[in-house]
């Protein structure tokens, strides 16, 4: 019986992820994903992704449908902010802790090969809601963040489809070898950039000329930002920092193209103690009263 891997496509539609001027997360996501499935069945693996195009992908449900599924293993492709440097990636924090961080160290190694990327390590968090998410799940998975959007270094690491599928093939690698099967030399090259049917990472699909971003606080001093977006993503939001603009160090999460789902995460960010406002992603203009933190 063939192995059996699900692949969580990391946002898309009109949800962006992490955003760097017109360089969206979801359009990477894909890029990379896409190659992971074809290597993967390549090697006769089956591979399952959670969107094949540029969808409304929410990942709650999709977990929520991963929970009474089985497959061997499992992994979420995505691209981190906050200004780091570096892959990194998740482990599983329940009671198939050590299976999930094996398959976490597997890719890792194979993520490290790639030339001139730098690598924070495999982490463990069960307070980060996604992880919470993974903790649902029977089978080994890993979260993986392939690098900062919004640090020039680490973005020129990944900023074309070519390597962009570079990391699809080192995930692939890791996947098998914690699948305990070989890897196998293709023939005539990788496979032309055509038989991608991904957007370019540089191209603003599927969003509307203004898009909303939620913004949680503005500082002055860039440590204090810092020190939010820290405790943001201590708690599991996908959260970066922008500027400075006019002087100002912003502290962000998400950019969304309808407003009702800005509006939706300002009022989870309230339930949870933080004061948000929505900014147009052009005019930087406030669309709901808050307070400045």
């Amino acid at each position: 019986m063939s192995k059996r891997v699900c692949i969580e496509v990391g946002h898309g539609g009109s949800d962006p992820g992490a955003v760097n001027g017109s360089i969206f997360e979801k359009n990477i996501n894909l890029v990379v994903s896409l190659e992971l499935k074809r290597q993967l069945e390549r090697h006769g693996v089956e591979a399952f992704l959670s969107r094949k195009t540029d969808v409304n992908d929410p990942a709650t449900p999709f977990f929520q449908r991963l929970a009474g599924m089985k497959f061997d293993v499992g992994v979420a492709v995505h691209v981190n902010a906050g200004g780091g440097n570096g892959f990194e990636n998740y482990c599983q924090t329940n009671n198939i802790k050590t299976a999930s961080k094996s398959l976490c160290q597997r890719i890792l190694s194979e993520v490290s090969a790639i030339a001139q990327v730098t690598t924070r390590g495999t982490k463990e968090n069960a307070n980060l809601s996604f992880v919470m998410l993974m903790n649902n799940l029977t089978f080994p998975f890993s979260y993986l963040e392939m690098g900062f959007i919004d640090n020039p270094a680490d973005y020129a690491r990944f900023n074309t489809a070519e390597k962009q599928r570079n990391f699809g093939v080192a995930y692939a690698k890791g996947i098998l070898k914690y699948l305990g099967l070989a890897w196998k030399s293709e023939t005539g090259g990788t496979a032309p950039i055509a038989t991608v049917p991904a957007p370019a990472p540089t191209t603003p699909t599927a969003l509307p000329g203004v898009f909303y971003r939620v913004q949680v606080g503005a500082f002055k001093e860039k440590k204090n930002a810092e020190n939010l977006l820290a405790e943001l993503k201590k708690k599991g939001y996908e959260a970066f920092v922008t500027g400075p603009v006019d002087g100002w160090y912003r502290v962000q999460i998400g950019a969304y193209g309808k407003k009702e789902n800005a509006e939706s995460a300002v009022k989870g960010l309230g339930a949870a103690g933080y004061k948000a406002i929505i900014l147009t992603e052009t005019l930087q203009e406030k669309l709901s009263v808050g307070d400045k933190v």
